[in-house]
């Protein structure tokens, strides 16, 4: 066996730091290792229910859409090189209301 047949592969993860609501907006801070590329995170109004739901495509979360006729508050894409910290801010939402955010990252 020669060096150049052995091949090294890192599993790319995903981080997101607790949300911080201040008035009528979300900020949360992100990170990906292992690899360069977009971060997508969605918000939705209300608290997901795995019993009755299921979760979004994620097509779907980049269209800014929880399901196909159904319309997430907001949408961001960021592209993120590793180990850096993204900060995602979602103004312009309601008081007092429960948000649930889906995330994932994509090269």
């Amino acid at each position: 066996m020669q060096t150049e047949d052995i091949q090294v592969f890192s599993t790319p993860t995903i981080s997101i730091g607790s949300p911080i609501a201040g008035l009528n907006s979300v900020v949360l801070t992100a990170s990906i290792t292992n690899m360069n590329g977009f971060i997508v995170i969605g918000v939705m109004d209300g608290t997901f229910d795995n019993s009755t739901m299921t979760l979004p495509t994620t097509n779907n979360v980049k269209k800014g859409l929880f399901e196909e006729n159904t319309a997430l508050l907001a949408t961001k894409m960021q592209y993120a090189t590793q180990n850096y910290n993204i900060t995602f801010e979602f103004g312009s939402l309601s008081d007092n209301k429960q948000l649930t955010l889906f995330y994932f990252a994509t090269s």
